[in-house]
């Protein structure tokens, strides 16, 4: 029975007047207006109930809302004289237009629901969490009464779990008859206040908890069984209970609730947000931000692009949260087309964007111009397949980068995309540094925004870059390898080898054997400059670090000659001295090999003089050494025969024909022509009889050189098989006459 409508009214202003708990925490998401078509969403008439059977009313609230707050009446305002002498809520008071009655109602309600807000606050300060629960079962808990399952709510199993004790679970505000108004209304301020204190899986059982009570009351519905409760006033007619609306925060609070569960979560996420789609319900910027952070969280870049096209255009809330979602999207999924779009928006739009924007915005360009897929070719081919999908950074050196360079200018159409890239790269860090006044602290921006300036063709901006880095990244990280590496090609490009190295030596104090390339790519270009005197200084800086292991096999096949042909730098006394005191590394004294190379780049760059110093050493240390092979023999007789400038030393000559091995020279003109010159120099010194010893030596070498008997042996089976072979004429074999 519904009790008298003045007394009711009554009841609501003394709950009204009663004070509640100071809250703790404000919550600037509850719902203070809550609209009055929705209070009656939620209910149908009953089947079999002819509407138009009777006249219809304009519906207004229940005055059977009063009874969530029956019990907190305060009795001593019984005498306030307000309410004595027939104030606003006093049993004098006659509404007598309905509409003025609705109003006055409605705002009773919000008042009323205001006091409890403050006390549900109050529990979630004291993390009181189970009776915020409760009182959300409380509001279930005449509809599971009318169900005939009283006490059965789920919500109180999980409350009595949640609670550390029984005096947890006293709540206020006990309705004694369901209204959904008031059920939808608490279970957004609960959801609100358990989503910020990090409870989701107590905010995921309310929701589910309206789920599964909503199919249950549809299933009922179905089999002729509805729950029917008493219309909204003693005039209007029965209800048929649905729960099929909620407010649209509901569902937004319900999607960060499975967003804060995990990934697990994500269908039920997306499910949320379709059921308020299909209720009709606008989403709001938080549904949209949820519902794209699972997107990207699965990887499904194709979707979050149709996602994002759907919002922009049914004009959905996006706020910036959503377009840094977008924005670590595109970058992910490296589509600068739409990552373009993004920015641009975001700027119409006035949204600012971060240092770690930024960030993400340059990674997308990464495939383009940073990032390679190519495969080592000293890899073993077991490991292939493996490194199939594996990046690598940058391996440029001053060498490629001058490839490079000319290839740009010879066919720049090649390069369209590339340039188009690191252009854009360098305008983001731009607008970042200079526009937006943002300070550069990822230093892995840093070897991205290098290497684009160097392929950019604007190595002046690395200093820049350099100056920045060691100014703003934190805690004096090193840069990053692959910035260490496109730095040095910057400075060696803009003629800077002294600030190149001074640059590795403050990277890396300490070099490891796999950052020696650093340093070899300086030698690199000393090498490619002739630049003799910087190498021999550099040779010393490297030896007082204890580092000579840099000068591998191929770094001296690069360095060896550069010294030799750096006449104007480096003398030919102190080239010797440079090459004697570094003999660890270039081995002109102990090596074979070592000495012919140098001796075959001093006579190219006309450096007789280290040329004899070299080979009287050589021929004066004691021991078996083998004599210097054909070729270079030539080319040292040719060389010295005919001197750049002064008269020729044939005095050399003779003692050079003494280090040649006459049988090692195949060719007869080649030995012709030593013979014929050293005979020469004996008889320009006045020694014919060394011109007679010359020629014998020569026609006994000539004899040994002949081929030997095995291989004139293989040479003749070879050609007794290739005489058997069948002969073919026009296509048809004939038989040899011989056979």
């Amino acid at each position: 029975m519904l009790m008298p409508r003045r007394r009711c009214v009554a009841y609501v202003a003394r709950a009204l007047r009663r004070p509640a708990a100071a809250p703790a925490v404000a919550t600037p998401w509850s719902v203070r207006h809550p609209l009055l078509q929705q209070r009656f969403a939620s209910f149908a008439p009953p089947s079999g109930i002819d509407s138009r059977s009777k006249p219809k009313r304009s519906k207004s609230p229940s005055f059977a809302i009063a009874a969530a707050f029956e019990g907190h009446e305060d009795l001593e305002d019984d005498e306030d004289e307000d309410h004595l002498n027939g104030g606003e809520f006093g049993d004098e008071a006659e509404l007598d237009d309905e509409d003025e009655h609705a109003r006055a109602l409605t705002q009773q309600f919000r008042r009323g629901m205001e006091k409890k807000k403050l006390w549900m606050q109050s529990l979630a300060a004291q993390k009181s969490y189970s009776a915020v629960v409760k009182s959300v079962a409380d509001c279930y808990a005449p509809l599971y009464a009318a169900m005939g399952l009283e006490g059965q709510c789920p919500l109180l199993e999980v409350a009595r779990k949640e609670a550390h004790g029984d005096g947890e679970l006293e709540t206020q505000f006990q309705p004694a008859r369901f209204d959904d108004m008031l059920a939808k209304t608490t279970e957004q301020e609960a959801l609100a206040l358990l989503v910020i204190s990090k409870h989701h899986e107590l905010a995921i059982a309310i929701v589910e908890h309206r789920e599964k009570l909503t199919e249950e009351l549809a299933q009922r519905a179905q089999d002729g069984a509805s729950v029917v409760l008493p219309g909204q006033d003693e005039a209007e007619d029965e209800q048929a209970v649905t729960l099929s609306h909620h407010f649209r925060m509901f569902y937004s609070w319900a999607m960060s609730a499975y967003a804060l569960a995990g990934s697990s979560f994500h269908p039920k996420l997306f499910a949320t947000y379709k059921r308020a789609e299909e209720g009709g319900i606008y989403p709001t910027a938080n549904m949209n931000v949820k519902y794209l952070h699972a997107l990207v969280n699965e990887r499904r870049h194709e979707d979050v692009l149709e996602f994002y096209e759907m919002v922009r255009q049914k004009g959905l809330a996006a706020t910036i949260f959503l377009y840094r979602q977008l924005l670590f999207a595109v970058s992910a999924s490296r589509n600068t087309d739409a990552l373009q779009q993004v920015v641009e928006e975001m700027r119409l739009k006035g949204f600012k964007l971060r240092a770690s924007d930024y960030s993400r915005a340059i990674r997308a360009y990464d495939n383009v111009y940073f990032l390679s897929k190519e495969r080592s070719p000293r890899q073993p081919q077991h490991n292939a397949k493996d490194s199939a999908g594996k990046f690598t950074t940058p391996t440029d050196n001053y060498i490629a980068c001058l490839a490079r360079i000319r290839q740009q200018e010879k066919h720049p159409e090649k390069f369209e995309r590339q340039m188009n890239a690191v252009h854009s790269v360098l305008e983001l860090f731009d607008e970042m540094v200079d526009i937006d006044g943002l300070i550069p602290r990822d230093d892995q921006m840093f070897p991205r925004v290098i290497t684009a300036a160097v392929i950019a063709q604007e190595c002046e901006r690395v200093p820049e870059l350099l100056a920045l880095h060691a100014e703003h990244v934190k805690d004096g990280t090193p840069l990053h390898y692959a910035g260490l590496r496109m730095a040095v090609n910057a400075l060696l490009l803009l003629d800077k080898p002294t600030e190149a190295w001074g640059l590795v030596r403050e990277t890396y104090p300490e070099l490891k054997p796999w950052q020696y390339t650093h340093v070899a790519n300086i030698l690199d270009y000393l090498s490619a400059k002739n630049r003799g005197a910087d190498i021999v200084t550099l040779l010393h800086d490297i030896e007082e670090l204890g580092l000579l292991g840099i000068f591998t096999n191929g770094v001296v096949k690069i360095v060896l000659p550069a010294l030799c042909r750096s006449i104007d730098s480096v003398s030919d006394e102190e080239l010797w001295t440079a090459l004697t005191q570094h003999e660890d590394v270039f081995a002109v004294r102990s090596n074979v090999h070592q000495l012919e190379l140098f001796l075959r780049e001093c006579c190219r760059s006309r450096r007789l003089e280290v040329v004899k110093t070299a080979l009287r050493e050589w021929m004066a240390v004691p021991g078996s050494k083998r004599p210097l092979k054909a070729r270079l023999a030539v080319l040292l007789v040719k060389t010295f025969e005919t001197p750049a400038e002064g008269e020729v030393d044939w005095e050399f000559m003779t003692e050079l024909f003494e280090a040649i091995d006459l049988v090692s020279v195949r060719h007869a003109e080649d030995r012709e022509a030593i013979v014929a010159a050293t005979s020469r120099a004996y008889e320009a010194i006045g020694k014919p009889e060394g011109a007679e010893r010359v020629r014998f030596i020569a026609e006994k070498s000539a004899k040994r050189s002949r081929p030997r008997a095995s291989s004139t042996k293989k040479n003749n089976l070879l050609k007794s098989a290739t005489s058997a072979q069948t002969l073919l004429m026009h296509g048809i074999p004939v038989a040899s006459s011989s056979s």
